[in-house]
């Protein structure tokens, strides 16, 4: 049963990144995490994370734990949230902060 609720997790991460990544399009603003924003996004899922694009990798992640059969796969999550906190949220954090002062 867990692979298959990891192929689950895997399809719907897929597809929900899809539908932000229309967002983003939508609100004509860069979804490339290094990429100057434009506008900050705080409808549907944005209302409830700021980073729900790294929640649904996270799930990713887990699925394709699930997937291969390996728990041991499971402790790349918190790995991947510690790295992407680090390598990704802290600037685009700032980023966003920029955009806000200039826009308030």
């Amino acid at each position: 049963w867990a692979g298959g609720v990891g192929y689950l997790l895997i399809i719907a991460g897929v597809a929900v990144i899809i539908s932000i990544k229309l967002k983003f399009d939508e609100a004509e603003t860069s979804i490339m995490p290094d990429g100057e924003p434009t506008a900050l996004l705080d409808q549907g899922l944005f209302a409830y994370s700021r980073n729900p694009i790294y929640v649904t990798m996270a799930f990713i992640v887990a699925g394709s734990a699930l997937a291969i059969g390996t728990l041991y796969g499971l402790l790349m999550v918190p790995v991947f949230i510690i790295a992407v906190n680090k390598v990704w949220i802290e600037s685009e954090e700032k980023n966003l902060e920029a955009l806000v002062k200039v826009t308030v």
